[in-house]
């Protein structure tokens, strides 16, 4: 038996996961989770003899996320107006510069240029105590009610390595995309015996709104009824 078939085993879709930074939960589009690698070095053993691996130190490789651009409404305490995600990751890339011009590449050329559209507070937060780093980013699997678990990826001491900010296409009506390169010091697991809330039939609240939105485009598709008006010729 294929363990596809097992109904004991459950399956775990790619497409179930979000990504969490500073209370914002993103529904990216793609996003690679965590990889870890480690160096190994040759010795050989005695002369003439067999060479054999000895390990050397482990490290997480950068992972890629790409992010829809749409507009981010104002969230309090966290952004002091709307923004693109484009707006978004460029003012976070902006911020961590202002950190690290001392050592690194300078996006603006006047300090704090474009931080004035998050909340300071925000900015303390979910920043390390130096500032040059984002302090974590939750990317969550949203596993079904009947699970009875939730998993997510924790990335620690988050970097901004590369960002892609996407283009414009007269040609195209796709949605435009961000693509954000993360380097980060930690990478760990977090379960929990809680199950998801997200992708639940007992969500009251995304039922509601479901049902709305789908009622909404329902009734902007419904054709008008025109009225015929009938003339009686004396």
């Amino acid at each position: 038996m294929s363990f596809w078939t097992d109904p004991n085993v459950r399956i775990l879709p790619k497409f179930r996961f979000s990504l969490d930074f500073g209370g914002i939960i993103w529904w990216v589009k793609t996003a690679q989770f965590p990889k870890l690698s480690q160096e190994k070095s040759e010795v050989q053993t005695g002369f003439g003899g067999n060479v054999i691996y000895k390990p050397g130190p482990a490290k997480w490789q950068p992972i890629t996320v790409t992010f829809a651009d749409v507009m981010i409404p104002q969230k309090e305490g966290m952004t002091k107006r709307d923004m693109s995600t484009q707006m978004f990751w460029f003012g976070i890339a902006n911020v961590l510069d202002d950190h690290q011009q001392d050592e690194g590449f300078i996006i603006s050329q006047t300090n704090g240029f474009y931080d004035n559209g998050f909340d300071d507070a925000w900015i303390t937060a979910k920043f390390t105590e130096d500032g040059r780093k984002i302090n974590k980013i939750e990317i969550e699997k949203q596993y079904q009610s009947e699970l009875d678990a939730n998993e997510k990826w924790i990335l620690e001491n988050v970097l901004v390595s590369e960002i892609d900010f996407g283009g414009g296409d007269y040609n195209s009506d796709d949605l435009n995309e961000i693509s954000v390169t993360l380097s980060y010091d930690i990478a760990r697991p977090e379960t929990t015996d809680e199950a998801s809330p997200f992708f639940s039939t007992d969500n009251a609240d995304a039922e509601t709104t479901y049902k709305k939105s789908v009622n909404a485009r329902k009734q902007k598709r419904k054709p008008r009824k025109t009225k015929t008006i009938t003339t009686v010729n004396d």
